[in-house]
């Protein structure tokens, strides 16, 4: 486990195994209950989260889990702002090829925010690295 008042910024795929019930990603949210550590994703992973439950759950299970995200207050939900968005950009300028611009998002997200990414993404993983972000990958 991390520090005490740790900072996390979760994935897209860590939010869909969490509503799956994986036990691999569990004991963040419960860090995150608990107040052991504070739990960030930013917008734009909110909308890949809505668009890829509908495309396997449907609309209306997307709405749900959209909403069970929006109103709680687990995890903070970080919009765009001048730095996120200048380094987003930034991030994927330099690495186009590797990762989509919404993994540049929540890269930028997590290291504006000094936290520690974690991700089911093992290219963004690679790249949060080489940018000094810690990253912890769950193999999926």
């Amino acid at each position: 486990m991390r520090n005490q008042n740790s900072k996390l910024v979760l994935d897209t795929g860590v939010i869909q195994l969490y509503f799956a019930g994986d036990k691999k990603v569990k004991h963040y949210f419960d860090e995150i209950i608990t107040g052991k550590a504070e739990g960030f994703t930013c917008e734009e992973n909110l909308a890949e989260f809505y668009a890829k439950t509908c495309n396997v759950l449907g609309r209306g299970v997307a709405d749900t889990r959209y909403f069970q995200l929006r109103r709680q207050e687990v995890l903070k939900l970080v919009p765009l702002d001048e730095t996120i968005t200048r380094l987003t950009g930034q991030l994927k300028c330099k690495h186009r090829d590797k990762v989509s611009l919404v993994d540049c998002s929540v890269a930028a997200t997590a290291k504006t925010h000094k936290a520690n990414l974690i991700t089911t993404d093992g290219f963004l993983a690679e790249v949060a690295r080489s940018e000094g972000i810690a990253v912890h990958l769950i193999e999926i």
